[in-house]
């Protein structure tokens, strides 16, 4: 193929098929190999400029440009040229970081170890690459001796962080502020007194934990639990601590109050047996017969055992209302306030009446009301019962337990079921006299543990606040039966 005549633009002004004005004499006609055609159809020339790592390469020349010699720098020309997303961008976002350079590093540090020792360390890519670096005042560029992003920012330009507070409590509310799900009903609306944990109002938690002041072991096999029959089946096998264990650890309760559940005194031995066996027993409420002449001798022989925390008379199942008002039984009661021990009353509304008389006459015994007087709850009647109950509360030695009331309630209950006799204890004997107990397992005739617990707390959250439930749910059982923290 012939050659075509060069194209002469040796002349200051003159135009070759690029369409611009050449300012340096070049001839487009120049051959060279591997290049690309220019708009005349000749070749373009390549430009050789130092690489990376020192080798010369060649670079085409950008299209439009091939005629103009370039005075900027290598890496710049190249930098400029390179097609994609790779050219201007990278140029730009590095012309955007122009930022003052502190002070370089020496040469013989420049690949130093990273332990800040100054050593020279072994590089496993060879030679680190040339890099330039633009001067702050715009000037030309020369070599630098680390990237940008080792470079630290001056002082007033680097970015402030807020102070860290090591001060634990306030950590501890952090970690400890409710959930917002926990918050019912909206800001108005006080969040779940035991989800909402004191440290987050700034006030000291608690010294007690959640004690469940009621609850029953029982082997069927001893048979002297002559309530027991086929009216209550689902309660006629052996219930004991392995049974209990994982229901309390879902609860989060961490202790229990064992309760007698016979009226003898061989299972008050058994409760008693398995609580030196049983680490969340905290005590024992056992029976001991208030008629016996040998009772003062056999109330000095369980006192001795610090597991033995109070007695419980089941006067529920006497045929005599006024049982306990018996010049023998009010006697011993003495001698039950003598010793400090507690004094469980099991008891129905029929009883209440002849109960405060007796407790009223023996102003020291520390007398405890079960199940609420069991209330007609199936029923729904509060009187008589609501009197008879305040006149108990009028008497300052007297509390009241939170329990058994789902067993007194019909079979498909709700809360509002249970809603207005709560709310009448609470009332009458406000928060540093209630107590929770579970009455595991004969609760479970009705309602499992976990729903006995969440009905307990659901009914008197709305009432109390978070250091009024730790007393509910803990700390007036562990004063009351004087039970070791």
């Amino acid at each position: 193929m012939p050659d075509e005549p060069a194209v002469d633009c040796s002349r200051p002004g003159s135009r070759c098929a690029a369409s611009r004005p050449c300012d340096v004499p070049a001839t487009c006609g120049q051959s060279v190999a591997r290049s690309r055609t220019c708009l005349t159809g000749e070749r373009s020339p390549r430009i050789a400029v130092e690489g990376t790592r020192g080798r010369p390469i060649l670079q085409e020349a950008a299209e439009g440009e091939r005629h103009a010699e370039d005075h900027r720098p290598a890496a710049q020309r190249i930098a400029s040229r390179r097609p994609g997303r790779h050219g201007p961008r990278r140029r730009d976002r590095h012309r955007r970081c122009q930022l003052p350079l502190r002070e370089q590093r020496p040469a013989a540090d420049r690949h130093a170890g990273h332990d800040g020792t100054g050593t020279p360390g072994r590089d496993p890519v060879g030679p680190a690459p040339r890099r330039l670096r633009r001067e702050p005042d715009g000037g030309d560029e020369s070599p630098a001796r680390d990237p940008p992003a080792l470079r630290r920012l001056p002082d007033e330009r680097r970015p402030r962080r807020a102070p860290v507070d090591h001060d634990h409590r306030d950590a501890a509310a952090r970690l400890l502020r409710p959930h917002p799900r926990c918050l019912r009903g909206g800001p108005q609306r006080r969040a779940s007194p035991l989800r909402q944990h004191p440290a987050a109002q700034g006030r000291d938690p608690p010294v007690s934990e959640v004690i469940d002041s009621h609850q029953h072991f029982w082997r069927v096999a001893r048979g002297d639990y002559g309530w027991m029959g086929e009216h209550v089946a689902a309660l006629l096998r052996d219930f004991m601590p392995d049974d209990l264990a994982p229901l309390l650890r879902r609860a989060g309760i961490g202790r229990t109050i064992l309760v007698q559940a016979a009226p003898t005194e061989a299972e008050t031995d058994f409760m008693l047996d398995i609580a030196a066996r049983t680490g969340f027993v905290a005590g024992v409420v056992g029976w001991l017969d208030l008629e016996s002449d040998t009772f003062p001798d056999r109330l000095a022989h369980y006192r001795q055992n610090p597991l033995f925390v109070g007695l419980r008379p089941m006067l529920q199942d006497l045929d005599d209302d006024r049982f306990i008002l018996r010049p023998r039984i009010l006697d011993n009661l003495r001698r039950v306030a003598e010793s400090g021990l507690a004094f469980d009353i099991l008891a129905v509304p029929r009883h209440l009446p002849h109960v405060a008389e007796a407790v009223a006459r023996v102003p020291a015994l520390r007398a405890v009301i079960d199940h609420l007087g069991k209330p007609p709850v199936a029923a729904g009647d509060l009187d008589p019962w609501r009197a008879d109950i305040a006149a108990l509360a009028a008497l300052p030695n007297v509390v009241c337990k939170v329990s058994g009331l789902v067993t007194e309630a019909q079979a498909e209950w709700s809360l509002q079921d249970l809603a207005p006799y709560i709310d009448h204890v609470a009332d009458v004997f406000g928060e540093d006299r209630l107590m929770f107990g579970s009455d595991w397992p004969v609760a479970t005739l009705a309602a499992t543990y976990g729903e006995v617990a969440h009905a307990a707390r659901a009914l008197l959250g709305p009432r109390f606040g978070p250091d009024a439930m730790a007393k509910i749910f803990g700390g007036n059982a562990q004063r009351f039966y004087r039970v070791s923290r």
